[in-house]
C-alpha cells in the first residue's frame, strides 16, 4: 500500500488536503452549475390542467380562454348529472374492447339512483384540442375539438364514453338523442324535423350498419338521433339498451320486428307529426338548399 503522503495528500485530524480533493470539488460544482442551467432552460408546459372530483380536463396549449374552459367544465358535470339520471342502469364507463355481444335483458332489478353512480365511475379524462377534425371517445377518455364546442360536443362524447362502445345507428344515434334532449333542438330545428326536410329533398339514405360502418355523413348523423329517439319513445330503454349492447341490427330479437319495418314505422311516425307545416322546417329547408348551390358551383 503507497503511503498517503506519497500520493500527494496530507491526513491531518480526519481530513485531508490534496490535489486529487480539489479537482473532485471543481468537477462537483460544474456539473451542478449544468444541472441547473438545464432544469432553468426547460419550458412549462403549455396545457393547462383542472382536476375535479369526475373529471381530468386538459386545455391543450390553452386553446380555451378562461371563460371557455369554465363553460366547458360546467356542461360535463351538469351533462354527467344529467345522462346518470336517463342511463345509469345501463352506462359501461369507458367500455370500448372487443368482447362477444349479450342478447339478454341487462337491466338490473333494483335500479340505483344517480348518486349512487358517481363515487363508483373513476374520474373521465378529457382533451380539448384545437385542430381541424371531429372530436372522438376511446377507452382512454374523450377528445374535443375546439371548433365544436358551440354544438354540445362535450355531451355528445360523453354518452358514449358512459354508454361504452356499440355499432351504427344505435352508438351515434343515443348520442345525437341525448344532446338535443339535454340542450335543446341545436338552432331551433329538432332532429324529427331535420330528417323531415331530408326526406323532402331525397337526401336520406340507409340506416344499414354495414353502411354507416363505412363512415357517416351530417344526415346520417341526424337521422340515427331521430331513429333512436323513435325507439325509445315507442319501446323504452331497457329494449333499447338490449339491441345497443347486443349483436349488430339484432333489432328483430329485441322488437319482434325487423329494421325495415321498424324504419317504416319510423318514417311513419315523423309524417303524423305535422312538423312541415311550421315556419322552422323551411328555414332550415332554405338552409340546406343554400349548401347544397353553393356546393355545386
Amino acid at each position: 500500500m503507497v503511503p498517503a503522503k506519497e500520493k500527494g495528500i496530507v491526513v491531518r485530524k480526519g481530513r485531508f488536503h490534496g490535489k486529487g480533493f480539489w479537482a473532485l470539488f471543481a468537477l462537483l460544482a460544474v456539473l451542478t452549475a449544468a444541472c441547473q442551467s438545464t432544469n432553468d432552460s426547460q419550458p412549462s408546459s403549455p396545457d393547462e390542467i383542472v382536476q375535479t372530483h369526475h373529471f381530468h380536463i386538459t386545455n391543450v396549449n390553452r386553446c380555451l380562454s378562461k371563460a371557455e374552459l369554465k363553460k366547458v367544465m360546467r356542461e360535463a358535470h351538469e351533462a354527467k348529472v344529467k345522462l346518470l339520471e336517463r342511463i345509469g342502469p345501463y352506462i359501461r364507463p369507458g367500455d370500448f374492447y372487443a368482447r362477444k355481444r349479450q342478447v339478454s335483458a341487462i337491466a338490473p332489478a333494483k335500479r340505483p339512483t344517480p348518486e349512487e353512480f358517481l363515487p363508483d365511475i373513476p374520474p373521465i379524462r378529457a382533451r380539448v384540442v384545437d385542430r381541424p377534425g371531429r372530436s372522438f371517445t376511446d377507452k382512454s377518455g374523450i377528445e374535443i375539438a375546439k371548433h365544436y364546442i358551440g354544438r354540445h360536443d362535450v355531451t355528445h362524447e360523453l354518452v358514449h364514453y358512459l354508454a361504452g362502445s356499440s355499432w351504427a345507428p344505435a352508438d351515434e344515434g343515443l348520442a345525437c338523442y341525448l344532446t338535443e334532449l339535454l340542450w335543446g333542438p341545436e338552432k331551433k330545428a329538432s332532429l324529427d324535423l331535420r330528417v323531415l326536410v331530408y326526406i323532402d329533398l331525397s337526401m336520406l339514405r340507409s340506416l344499414k350498419p354495414s353502411r354507416l360502418e363505412k363512415g357517416m355523413s351530417r344526415v346520417d348523423y341526424d337521422a340515427s338521433g331521430s331513429f333512436v329517439k323513435y325507439l325509445v319513445t315507442k319501446y323504452g330503454w331497457d329494449r333499447f339498451f338490449q339491441l345497443y349492447h347486443g349483436p349488430k341490427g339484432n333489432y328483430l330479437w329485441v322488437y319482434g320486428a325487423s329494421e325495415d319495418e321498424l324504419i317504416y314505422e319510423w318514417r311513419k311516425s315523423l309524417a303524423a307529426l305535422k312538423l312541415t307545416r311550421s315556419g322552422d322546417f323551411y328555414r332550415f329547408r332554405a338552409r340546406i338548399t343554400t349548401g347544397l348551390q353553393g356546393a355545386t358551383k
